[in-house]
């Protein structure tokens, strides 16, 4: 099973991360490379889903728009959990968004969202069959 990881790295040698040992290169490249989905579900407190909504709007704002590779994200609500919320963000490779998460991470740009979630997010990366 294919894991999302460093594609840079993949690049260079062929890397459980990326591909399966037996993968060719061009096969590794062709999947770091690739459009993808990432599907976000977010639990809020019991009451806090509008402030996680305009965090989460802040964020797009400021760390979303213009960054290489981030096509744009959609949020929907889900109708049967008032605090749930969804959100699926376009990404034109694997690699844009692990460069993006990188960053994230290196800056704590997603810590204030603890303190809003009521538990851990779920994350789901899908690409196109072929």
């Amino acid at each position: 099973m294919r894991r999302i990881g460093d594609c840079r790295t993949a690049r260079d040698r062929r890397s459980l991360w990326a591909a399966p040992p037996s993968a060719p290169i061009s096969s590794t490249r062709k999947w770091c490379d690739m459009a993808i989905k990432v599907i976000i579900e977010m639990k809020a407190q019991p009451g806090r889903r509008d402030e996680l909504r305009r965090l989460l709007d802040d964020l797009v704002a400021t760390r979303g728009r213009g960054r290489r590779g981030f096509l744009g994200s959609t949020r929907y609500e889900v109708l049967d959990d008032p605090d749930l919320l969804v959100e699926i963000a376009d990404w034109d490779s694997v690699e844009a968004r692990m460069e993006h998460l990188e960053d994230a991470m290196a800056t704590n740009a997603f810590g204030p969202l603890a303190e809003l979630m009521a538990e851990p997010f779920r994350v789901t990366v899908v690409s196109p069959l072929e």
